[in-house]
């Protein structure tokens, strides 16, 4: 926590990314950016109470609503997707209705934007057709589903298992 802290800029109300010397700001990303450290506190706090984290997700989540316009890459990686998953929790999280709206709102319009064959930006900006998981049409695919039934389909963000992982696991033998 200390580690992540030292990143946070209070002049942008965020975490400085710091891949590039030139960039004084945040991307706003699950892999660099607030996002990612929304995730970790939203992980990190089932283990450890911290008096900060309801202050950091709300700028997280703040951050997250500033840039879901559309017309940023859809990817799970460093795009809407996987925004959206972490965006989600934190309105869970919060028993938000409002943010769990405007989510609802956004997955609408994606599915709309589906249904009119329209191109989505993977993650490399749209240069490539992709077709993985984190930066592709797969991964599109996949957020859908684990919208549609958040408590069955795991995150693939948070390394998650399927709940019933185990009692498959115990009732076949591999070998």
């Amino acid at each position: 926590m200390k580690h992540d802290r030292s990143f946070f800029k209070e002049s942008i109300k965020s975490w400085k990314d710091n891949r590039s010397n030139n960039k004084d700001g945040d991307s706003v990303a699950w892999c660099h950016g607030s996002a990612g450290i929304g995730l970790g506190r939203l992980l990190f706090e089932q283990y450890h109470e911290d008096s900060r984290i309801n202050e950091e997700l709300t700028m997280v989540r703040d951050n997250i609503l500033n840039i879901l316009d559309g017309t940023n890459s859809q990817c799970i990686c460093h795009g809407d997707l996987g925004n959206l998953e972490i965006l989600l929790a934190i309105a869970y999280r919060n028993k938000d209705d409002d943010t769990l709206n405007i989510v609802n709102n956004y997955l609408k319009f994606l599915c709309n934007e589906f249904l009119e064959n329209k191109n989505f930006i993977y993650g490399t900006e749209g240069k490539t057709d992709i077709l993985g998981l984190f930066l592709g049409k797969a991964g599109f695919g996949y957020q859908l589903l684990r919208f549609c039934d958040w408590e069955n389909v795991p995150s693939v963000m948070c390394l998650e298992i399927p709940n019933n992982l185990n009692k498959i696991l115990h009732e076949k033998t591999i070998f």
